[in-house]
């Protein structure tokens, strides 16, 4: 394993629920699907800003982020069918 991969080990997704609320009902909310926001692991809940630059550098490094991010994100799916999900990347 690589130096870069290693490094994905400090990050995940978190996942916040999107709701809808309904106008004349005010306290009822249903959630609709949820955000998937790319954060620090270790409860910190920030977005590894210095991290996601290294990924970004060049090809090489970019591939081995992108990699990651598909199987995570199609773990996710795979485990949670019929949710609609957005993705936060980048702020």
């Amino acid at each position: 394993m690589s130096e870069l991969e290693q490094k994905l080990e400090g990050i995940c997704f978190y996942e916040q629920p999107i709701f809808l609320i309904d106008a004349a009902e005010k306290e009822e909310k249903k959630v609709i699907g949820s955000e998937l926001l790319l954060r620090k692991t270790g409860g910190e809940n920030r977005f590894p800003a210095m991290l996601y630059k290294e990924y970004m550098r060049d090809d090489a490094s970019n591939l081995v982020f992108c990699t990651w991010l598909v199987k995570n994100i199609i773990e996710i799916i795979n485990d949670n069918p019929g949710i609609q999900y957005s993705f936060n990347l980048d702020p």
